[in-house]
């Protein structure tokens, strides 16, 4: 049988390196088995495998320098020399074949064994909860905080007292009731705080953009009463023989609104809306008469106003009249009646129509002026039966939840509340003619005084 001295120098350094292999393992082994305090027997397994280890891997390097330095001549290369490679080979694979199965036994007995701070460990990681006996644990770590079943709260402390040998430990308990109560008050107002906080941060980004966007409708509804004021004068001027009308004053207020339609200049402030509407009355030889009293309160006030304003527009428009009269009454329940002295309609009033059913008209807006919706969803109906390819978008500042049912069942493509939309009205055009129909959700509320109007 071939000798371990008769391998070739290849052989000799493969065989050296796969020994340096279970020689590291062996060390790592038994540094690990004296660490975790393993068993006595299984210390000196340990020791043991080293040894061999160690004895292999010795005679097998000796065999490397010899074949290289020639001269290297030891016990350890005599003993691997004269042995044959194949016992040599096994003494080593078995060495191996121990190191793994003490290995294995090494790592289940390290999860079974407790650890000198596997105790403080599970307690740091126990979550908050209740004994059996009810007492609440609040805090493990630091120092054990417990509630017992009447309430009261305990901060439990563990010290050690420096007396010298054997070890004394003090545990102590304190009645931390109050502040604990205390505490607890004085997160849930932090986190109320930071609540309101994140609040106010979140009012502060917008309230710019809340206060620009009411300027500009502001603006917006200023410049659209003014032009209709002016439309009504026009409208009056037209009407009037030649010798009673006054061209100045008109062609002033169409200077005015055309400079505040080119930015040249501000709207006036609708300080007093009382006064431009009877200014606006005054252009269109209107005379309004008041009974009673206007309400203080700017809401109340200003939805009279809005409802007298739409009655002029009427009273000029349908009735053919020159007088107004606006009876008030009540003090927390204000009662408004409006009445003109014009021709009453004999039959349904009809809307200037005519001229899209002639003509091939893409998009209609239809503004509705009547409380019964009579009058623009009327005529929106008899222009989808004989123009269904037209589209109509029905606009009114009126916030009635009916007309919104009524406008969808004659066919109106777009619906919009003039000073309640977000969108523009150039936005619900385009949307409109790419096929959409834009409806709001639900009318507007409105509050007039205590009351409120909700759809």
């Amino acid at each position: 049988m071939t000798l371990y001295s008769e391998l070739t120098a290849g052989m000799h350094n493969i065989m050296g390196l796969c020994a340096l292999h279970v020689f590291i393992i062996a060390v790592f082994i038994f540094v690990i088995s004296c660490c975790i305090h393993l068993n006595r027997r299984y210390i000196i397994l340990s020791a043991l495998i080293l040894t061999v280890a160690a004895f292999i891997q010795q005679g097998f390097n000796d065999h490397c320098l010899h074949n290289r330095y020639d001269e290297i001549y030891t016990v350890f290369y005599a003993a691997i020399g004269n042995m044959p490679w194949v016992l040599a080979a096994g003494v080593m694979f078995v060495t191996a074949l121990c190191e793994v199965i003490l290995s294995v036994h090494i790592s289940w007995k390290r999860k079974q064994q407790l650890t000198p701070g596997a105790i403080k460990e599970s307690l740091d990681d126990l979550q908050n909860g209740a004994t059996a006996e009810g007492t609440e644990i609040i805090q493990n770590y630091p120092s054990m905080i417990v509630r017992t079943k009447d309430g009261t709260v305990w901060d439990i402390r563990k010290k050690e007292i420096a007396a010298g040998k054997p070890r004394i430990w003090e545990l102590a308990a304190y009645d931390i009731t109050v502040q604990h109560n205390l505490n607890s008050t004085l997160e849930n107002r932090i986190r109320r705080l930071n609540q309101i906080n994140a609040r106010l941060k979140d009012y502060n980004r917008n309230v710019d953009s809340i206060i620009r966007e009411r300027e500009i409708l502001s603006a917006k509804v200023s410049v659209h009463d003014d032009v209709g004021r002016t439309l009504l004068a026009a409208r009056s001027y037209m009407e009037q023989p030649k010798h009673e009308r006054n061209r100045e004053k008109l062609l002033s207020l169409w200077r005015y609104n055309l400079a505040v339609m080119r930015n040249d200049i501000e709207p006036q402030q609708q300080s007093n809306e009382w006064k431009l509407l009877l200014d606006a009355a005054e252009a269109v030889d209107v005379e309004i008469v008041l009974n009673g009293e206007l309400p203080e309160e700017r809401t109340v006030r200003k939805a009279i106003v809005s409802a007298v304003h739409e009655c002029l527009t009427n009273t000029v428009k349908h009735a053919g009249g020159n007088r107004l009269e606006v009876n008030i009454t009540g003090e927390d329940l204000v009662s408004v009646s409006i009445t003109n002295d014009g021709t009453a309609p004999s039959g349904e009033i009809q809307e200037t129509d005519t001229y899209v059913l002639k003509e091939n008209i893409d998009l209609v807006i239809m503004d509705i002026l009547m409380n019964d919706g009579s009058n623009g969803l009327s005529s929106a109906e008899r222009i989808k039966k004989n123009s269904p390819d037209t589209r109509i978008i029905a606009v009114t500042s009126m916030p009635e939840p009916s007309w919104l049912g009524r406008a969808r069942s004659i066919g109106v493509d777009s619906f919009r509340y003039k000073e309640a939309s977000k969108e523009t009205i150039i936005n619900v055009m385009d949307r409109t003619m790419m096929g959409e129909s834009v409806y709001p959700d639900s009318a507007p509320e409105t509050n007039i005084g205590i009351a409120v109007k909700i759809d």
